[in-house]
Parts: structure tokens; sequence; C-alpha cells
């Protein structure tokens, strides 16, 4: 566990050296959650061999959730979330409770992570953010989020 909060806080650093290329070639620029995802995807690759990308979660109230990643071995779901121009932080904030209580119910989930890419800076409180996200564990389900850049 410790591997992977380390290696999320570090997410922006990463993606700071993707900016800057050697021999005039185009930089590769992290656009949306899609790209996140994608250089999560093979980060995640340093640390742990059984990665399963968009699996589902089991249905709940008429709905099932896809699942960023899933860390079988570990029994550790990783959600993943980039802010955005135009979104609000209300809307992220609701829908990240509204996965938390789905990912309650799916088996392999002993602890969730979330990762917030906010490049653009747009949550302004992060520790209170986090802490209302995070304050959604249970006996069954510990909940970590980390928001990067700090």
């Amino acid at each position: 566990m410790d591997q992977l909060l380390n290696l999320l806080k570090r997410f922006h650093k990463v993606a700071q050296e993707f900016r800057s290329r050697r021999a005039d070639r185009e930089p590769l620029v992290i656009r949306d959650e899609y790209d996140v995802q994608y250089v999560l995807g093979a980060l995640l690759k340093i640390y742990f061999d059984d990665i399963r990308p968009e699996d589902y979660s089991p249905s709940h109230s008429g709905a099932n959730t896809k699942v960023d990643f899933v860390l079988k071995k570990e029994q550790i779901i990783i959600e993943t979330k980039m802010t955005r121009e135009g979104q609000t932080i209300k809307s992220l904030g609701e829908e990240l409770l509204t996965d938390t209580g789905r990912y309650k119910g799916h088996p392999d989930c002993k602890t969730l992570v979330i990762f917030i890419y906010d490049k653009g800076d747009f949550i302004t409180n992060k520790h209170g953010f986090s802490s209302d996200i995070e304050s959604q564990a249970s006996e069954k389900m510990a909940v970590h989020v980390v928001i990067n850049p700090e």
C-alpha cells in the first residue's frame, strides 16, 4: 500500500517529465482522464503483477460501475479522476460518494484508493475534500484519497 500511495503522490512529477522531451520530440501531455489511466497503468506495473483494468463492480441500486484498476492479490481498487474546466467540485464529490457505495460490494475490494489528478488546481480545499470522501470508509473497506499535485 505504501508503494502505491507513494507512486500516486509522485504522479505529477512523472507527467512534468513527459512534457520536456529531447531531440525535438513531441511532448507527451496528459489531457484527460484516459491519459491519466494510461500512464498510471504503466506505472503500476513497476510494483504489481496482477493489474486488472476496467473491471465492473457488482450491480448496486440497478447500476454497476466500471472500476479503473483492480489489484486482485492486494484487494485494492483504484479509481482515477482528473479535474477539468467546467466541472464543479460538488459534482465530483457526489460522483465519488456514489461510486464509493458501489465499491463496497466488490468482492476484491478491501481498500479503495481514489486518485484525483488536479493538474489545473481546481480543488481549493484538498484536505477537506479528501476527508469527506475518506469518511465513507467502513469495517469492510478502507478508503484513501490522493489528490496530486498537492
